[in-house]
């Protein structure tokens, strides 16, 4: 069961090599090992950047927050964040529909010094993920009106600005209607890898 030396003949070089015992275990157990030792430098290195970003903002003027708001009847979470408050709100929107971009915030931390980033994880996705979530809710429709929700939220709370919108693959969806619907609500919108259709 168990690994051991095993002499080799002359006609194979002689000396000893090792034969591991363990079989379908044992080959699972090299992977793991493997794997993790693998992940082990970028996981690292991601908690090194998320650490430094996160001691970036603690200034007196900064907004570092994360909450649950009802968008459509359910607590979906967002994440406010920049080195002045009373920069204009930079809306995400991620794609997927299923990648929420909270775990890289750190990848757009320059944005934090010109504007206040809001990342929102939208019904079903990161943090908003709930298991009882209706299947019945999870259409287009409501992504949609769950982002006119937030932003109308959004635009509450910096007293009428516009907001800068930034939509990424499915993101754009939620993105291009109510632009279309409300220009006025927003000042700038850039899309990356826009849906075509659906």
């Amino acid at each position: 069961a168990g690994g051991g030396w095993v002499r080799r003949g002359a006609g194979e070089g002689g000396g000893k090599v090792w034969c591991g015992g363990g079989g379908v275990e044992g080959i699972a157990s090299g992977v793991r090992a493997f794997l993790f030792a693998a992940s082990a430098p970028a996981l690292l290195w991601r908690a090194v950047a998320q650490h430094h970003v996160a001691r970036a903002v603690a200034v007196p003027s900064g907004i570092d927050q994360l909450e649950a708001v009802s968008l459509g009847g359910l607590p979906q979470w967002i994440s406010l964040r920049g080195h002045d408050r009373r920069k204009p709100m930079l809306l995400f929107l991620h794609g997927g529909p299923g990648f929420p971009q909270m775990p890289f915030m750190e990848n757009n931390a320059l944005l934090e010094d010109d504007f206040v980033v809001v990342q929102w994880d939208q019904r079903g996705a990161g943090k908003s993920f709930r298991g009882s979530i209706s299947a019945q809710t999870m259409k287009v429709g409501q992504l949609v009106a769950d982002a006119r929700q937030l932003v109308a939220l959004l635009r509450a709370r910096c007293g009428g600005q516009k907001l800068f919108l930034c939509a990424h693959s499915f993101g754009t969806i939620r993105g291009d209607l109510p632009l279309s619907e409300h220009p006025e609500s927003f000042d700038v919108y850039g899309g990356s890898s826009p849906v075509g259709e659906i």
